[in-house]
């Protein structure tokens, strides 16, 4: 089931989740700064002096573990963007 949230449903979200799991009452609006921050993975592996990527025993190329194996982004989020996601259904009746 695809599940799609716009920008301010998302703000009412927070608003009901910290009354509702942490006991106080927030203001949220459209106005307020949201960023969506994210992590893609990107690899760097080692390499010999001629730049080749050093290699496993099964031939697998080698992470570099002194490097960052991350890069960060932070999006601004605003009250007409949109973050969808799938969710498993458990039954019908739940879903309606």
């Amino acid at each position: 089931m695809k599940i799609e949230l716009m920008g301010y449903q998302v703000m009412e979200a927070i608003a009901l989740y910290t009354k509702e799991k942490m006991g106080v009452s927030v203001a949220v609006d459209t106005e307020c700064f949201c960023n969506v921050e994210v992590s893609l993975h990107t690899p760097k592996y080692q390499k010999d002096s001629e730049g080749e990527f050093l290699r496993d025993e099964h031939g697998h190329s080698i992470p570099d573990r002194k490097r960052k194996q991350f890069k960060d982004y932070k999006l601004p989020f605003g009250e007409l963007d949109t973050i969808s996601f799938y969710a498993k259904t458990l039954n019908q009746e739940d879903a309606a």
